[in-house]
């Protein structure tokens, strides 16, 4: 059986090359390990639910009462528990395929998404799903020959997206429309795989090309092949195309094929593997290929900067959701440098000093203004570019104010001053994951009367978290096991749930960059052996924490620390790297230490 599937991986590639694909046709043996239950059984416990009909009736005429006397509400809460899932391993490993271009048409009986869900989470993008009963024929038939379209998912008998179009009626199960048998013989005739689907529908039966002169088929099945289909592989020379047993099973077959498919050739060019993923860091300039997931959010921001209208922007989020990396990496490399003079400032708790302190640097050379309303004017003076301002981690002097009156009047100051010189040629953007940094300070003491523009930066969604995931993976050409990114993906879920976050994104990159440097597998958060990973990452849920600690100290020396710090906390074999390296550099250090200890 593996050599049919290293056949069939080998016909795959081949037709690749040569600029062709295949056909892949789904039933629902394809989602029974996704917790998707078959039609019958469907039909059964809902006509069981609802008690429609005397029960001596067949189970089809019973279902088609109820279905046909629902309404489209109703049919989708009928259906939600059933088809609502997370895709199994098996249609992860089948987007990764189409994603690779080897199958570009897939016909599926199915009316779950599972499919949909796993290309989202894949990364792959310009699919199409078509519908049958929610689009017209002619619609349907030019979409799906359209080359514009790269994938193209035919829903032979509906969607639950669609719930009033799903085929479940009897008279509708023996014959297509004549349209569709048409198109459905054109597209069966092509090369094509079948996976979990019994042939019992008669309607396909009736559509399903049979001519000696169309592709081959390949048959997977753990009972291998059904009465119905037997007649189809002989016609078509296929009858060795059989895959049964454990892996006609639709996740042991997909991960055996896309195992076949991912082999090398022996003069291929390896790409450079690099890891994507940052450890107590943030993403910054020039480092913008690598942040996933935040273009629609950059390219609002950038849009209210660009338009002028909005000189004073606030950026929101919770804590460690990113906003640090979406300024740096995602904002401040759109902004062009020929149109904008942008000035990122990570704010400290003295924010009146340290401002005065970065925008002198700025004037000229013995320029000493001391008045807000001087410097700034004098700022504007020294460029005819728009000036962007950036205040980072604006919380921190918001809070230093609520405790210090000093550091109140300062703050005030400064904002006062910001604001009511931002216009044409200031942008300033507050980034903050405190909203009491505005709502309760800055425009309520302030008192300001220039309102801002909001935007709120929103954790990611744990699907999204997985897909990111998966996509950097690959783009470092490095491996994260399947199992791995569904633990964090689900220690992420659980994490952000809580209030305060205690899993968040960091925490997820702080793990994933060791496990890419070879720390695997990975089995849990709590599961990680006691050092200097584990101590890091619960920094993560203080206020002062080492992420914080790195990103204020001068940047030789940041560089220094994290480097350290990437020893310290491997959870590898740091200790013996640590022990070895302080003894070359810091040989004195195993001296025995004096009682009490002498101060120098």
């Amino acid at each position: 059986m593996q050599d049919r599937i290293r056949a069939l991986s080998q016909f795959m590639k081949d037709k690749r090359v040569a600029g062709d694909r295949f056909v892949l046709m789904l039933g629902a043996g394809a989602s029974l390990s996704s917790g998707i239950k078959p039609t019958r059984v469907l039909m059964e416990e809902l006509v069981e639910k609802n008690g429609t009909g005397p029960p001596g009736r067949s189970l089809e005429d019973r279902f088609n009462e109820l279905w046909q006397s629902a309404n489209s509400a109703h049919r989708a809460l009928m259906l939600k528990p059933y088809l609502d899932a997370v895709p199994a391993k098996g249609y992860r490993q089948l987007a990764e395929i189409i994603r690779s271009g080897y199958i570009d048409t897939i016909l599926t009986f199915n009316f779950d998404t599972l499919l949909e869900r796993a290309l989202d989470e894949s990364g792959v993008t310009g699919y199409r799903a078509l519908i049958r009963g929610e689009m017209d024929f002619d619609v349907m038939s030019k979409l799906l020959a359209s080359k514009e379209i790269a994938v193209k998912i035919l829903k032979l008998h509906g969607s639950l997206r669609s719930v009033d179009t799903l085929l479940f009626d009897q008279e509708e199960m023996l014959n297509y429309p004549r349209d569709l048998e048409s198109l459905i013989q054109e597209v069966t005739g092509r090369d094509i795989i079948i996976c979990g689907y019994g042939f019992a529908d008669m309607c396909m039966k009736r559509a399903f090309n049979g001519s000696k002169e169309s592709g081959s088929i390949y048959y997977v099945n753990p009972s291998g092949a059904v009465t119905d289909i037997k007649g189809f592989l002989l016609a078509r020379r296929s009858t060795g195309n059989v895959i049964e047993g454990e892996l006609g099973q639709f996740d042991v077959f997909m991960e055996a094929l896309h195992t076949e498919l991912t082999v090398q050739r022996s003069d291929a060019t390896a790409a450079p593997r690099q890891n994507p993923f940052t450890f107590l860091d943030h993403y910054r300039e020039g480092q913008q290929e690598w942040l996933l997931g935040r273009r629609k959010p950059a390219r609002d921001l950038l849009g209210r900067i660009a338009s002028g209208t909005d000189p004073v922007q606030i950026v929101m989020a919770k804590p460690k959701v990113g906003k640090t990396s979406f300024v740096r990496a995602a904002v401040i490399p759109k902004l062009d440098p020929n149109v904008y003079d942008v000035l990122y400032v990570r704010c400290r708790s003295d924010i009146a000093p340290q401002l005065r302190a970065e925008f002198q640097q700025r004037l000229p050379p013995g320029a000493v203004v001391d008045d807000w309303n001087s410097i700034l004017i004098a700022l504007k003076a020294q460029t005819t570019k728009r000036i962007v301002l950036f205040l980072d981690q604006f919380e921190r002097p918001c809070r230093a104010a609520l405790v210090s009156p000093d550091s109140e009047r300062g703050a005030l100051e400064t904002i006062t001053a910001l604001v009511r010189h931002a216009d044409e040629r200031l942008s300033v953007v507050f980034v903050a994951s405190d909203e009491m940094a505005f709502s309760k300070f800055m425009w309520m003491r302030a008192q300001l009367d220039k309102r801002p523009s909001f935007l709120e930066l929103k954790p990611f969604s744990p699907e999204a978290v997985a897909r990111i995931l998966r996509y950097a993976a690959r783009k470092g050409g490095v491996t994260l096991e399947p199992d791995a990114v569904e633990t964090l993906v689900k220690e992420y879920r659980d994490g952000i749930a809580s209030e305060p976050p205690v899993f968040t994104l960091l925490h997820v990159q702080a793990v994933c960059y060791y496990l890419v440097r070879g720390y695997q597998p990975y089995r849990g958060y709590r599961q990680l052996p006691p050092g200097g990973l584990v101590a890091a990452l619960k920094t993560f849920n203080e206020e002062s924490n080492v992420i914080d600690l790195l990103a204020d100290v001068p940047a030789a020396q940041r560089y220094l620390l994290r480097r350290f710090l990437k020893v310290i906390c491997d959870p590898g074999s740091s200790t013996e790297k640590l022990i070895e390296f302080i003894r070359r550099h810091f040989p004195d250090v195993e001296k025995e230490e004096p009682f009490p200890e002498p101060i120098q």
